[in-house]
């Protein structure tokens, strides 16, 4: 079974681009037009998206955690108060969470337009084909 998953798992390597592409070389060809972004605010922006994922799970995690103290509290009310607070402050931050993970994506995106380096002239090249056609 694992002989045949492996001949069932495609090869990565390096395609040559057409002449008139952006890269030279690409892993497959529908990168050949896309310009690769060499700064360091997609790393970034990985690295945060990545760390708030994984306080998000956490969170998850003490919900989940919170709902079995609460469960098994058996009517103690210090351990059924501890398990609710759990829960309170798991799903606090849970939103925190979720509310940073829009905003940072939303400020890196406006700020440091990880899109069209030269608005601009996209622009201008779009209204000049539409005077064209």
């Amino acid at each position: 079974m694992f002989l045949g998953a492996g001949i069932m798992i495609p090869s990565v390597s390096a395609v040559s681009c057409p002449s008139d592409s952006i890269n030279g070389s690409a892993d497959s060809l529908a990168e050949c037009n896309i310009e690769k972004d060499d700064s360091f605010w997609p790393t970034i922006t990985t690295i945060i998206n990545v760390v708030l994922g994984l306080i998000a799970v956490i969170a998850v995690i003490m919900i989940i955690i919170g709902g079995i103290e609460y469960t098994v509290s058996r009517g103690d009310a210090t351990k059924t108060k501890k398990g609710r607070d759990t829960i309170i402050y798991s799903v606090i931050g849970l939103v925190i969470a979720l509310l940073s993970f829009a905003v940072v994506n939303f400020v890196l995106r406006e700020v440091f337009d990880s899109g069209i380096k030269n608005k601009s002239s996209y622009i201008e090249v779009i209204n000049t084909t539409e005077r064209i056609g």
